[in-house]
């Protein structure tokens, strides 16, 4: 990533992330040398764990009955509605 000195200086935490991740950082200026960003401490750099997509496939954490439990549930709202009346008494 080559960038203006205006840029990092308006983007310096977009800068700083990708120095970070250990891409080549260089910043120019007019009239000046090239400026670039390293990774000191490359050992220090933190690595993302790696994501595979469908590892948590069929594991929704629900515990063994939920069907009737939801279906209970379902039914008492499904009554609360159903018997609701349409007006109010007027006490609220």
């Amino acid at each position: 990533m080559k960038v203006s000195a205006q840029y990092a200086e308006t983007h310096f935490a977009e800068v700083l992330a990708t120095a970070r991740r250990g891409e080549s950082v260089e910043i120019a200026e007019a009239e000046m040398p090239t400026l670039k960003l390293v990774i000191s401490n490359p050992s220090r750099v933190a690595s993302r764990p790696v994501r595979i997509p469908g590892r948590l496939a069929g594991n929704l954490g629900l515990r063994e009955g939920w069907e009737t439990e939801f279906a209970s549930s379902d039914q008492e709202l499904t009554r609360l509605m159903v018997d609701a009346p349409l007006t109010t008494s007027g006490d609220i």
